[in-house]
């Protein structure tokens, strides 16, 4: 509101003036509505407040006020284990040993790690216990995914095939290539993936025996890893049933 002042002159008689100033004040009411915005829960509901002002004030819930409905996305699902062994029947290799397709009569040893590429391959050995007469054996690899593994780790690279097979005989520590058992049986041809387990083969378990396997791989696929049966496993087993 804003005072105006308005003056004003009025005359008695001819032989007398006087001045007189009269002072009325105007007040000019204005109403302007502003607009507040509130945001509750996810539905933006807005309400107006109508109050004597200067001016009209339009809050954007995009801009002024955080809207609820802008939630954080969770975080990706952490990948699942392929394949759990405690508390299962299995069987671990006893003897892991690689073979050098060039140095054909270098002896590499016995280790923890199974390594094939285009110029190693490995020989497993497991020993079928009598408790397993009549049951049956199937012989798994098991390549989890990065992330789910508490005490192992393993490098994949190149692209091809690992082919898996039954040997004639079992490998020793001071085994090579060039006296490497002879091949019985080509079971499997896998070009692997992280994350998953695979079957290789099902058989009779040979109970009281010791039965031998290799991995070998085609192309430029290679890969090494710890054997490991803690949470989540990797590597070659035998599950019994």
């Amino acid at each position: 509101m804003s005072p105006s002042t308005v003056s004003s002159k009025s005359a008695s008689t001819p032989s007398s003036t006087s001045t007189r100033t009269s002072t009325s004040t105007r007040y000019t009411t204005k109403s302007i509505t502003s607009t507040v915005t509130k945001c509750a829960s996810s539905t933006v509901t807005p309400t107006t407040v109508t109050s004597t002002s200067c001016s009209t004030l339009t809050v954007s819930p995009s801009s002024s006020v955080a809207s609820s409905s802008s939630a954080v996305p969770p975080p990706p699902a952490k990948p699942s284990c392929p394949a759990n062994l405690i508390g299962t029947n299995f069987e671990f290799p006893h003897l892991i040993v690689a073979l050098d397709r060039v140095h054909q009569s270098m002896q590499l040893g016995n280790s923890l790690n199974g390594y094939a590429s285009p110029n190693v391959s490995s020989l497993f050995n497991f020993d079928i216990p009598a408790s397993d007469a009549g049951k049956m054996c199937t012989l798994k690899f098991i390549l989890p995914a990065e992330g789910t593994m508490e005490t192992s780790s393993y490098e994949l690279s190149g692209s091809g095939h690992f082919e898996f097979a039954a040997l004639k005989g079992s490998a020793n520590k001071d085994m090579t290539y060039g006296s490497a058992p002879a091949v019985k049986k080509h079971m499997m041809s896998i070009a692997m993936v992280p994350g998953n387990a695979y079957t290789i083969g099902e058989f009779k378990c040979p109970a009281g025996e010791q039965v031998a396997f290799s991995m070998s791989s085609t192309g430029s696929a290679s890969l090494e890893y710890f054997q490991d049966f803690n949470p989540c496993p990797v590597g070659l087993y035998i599950t019994v049933a």
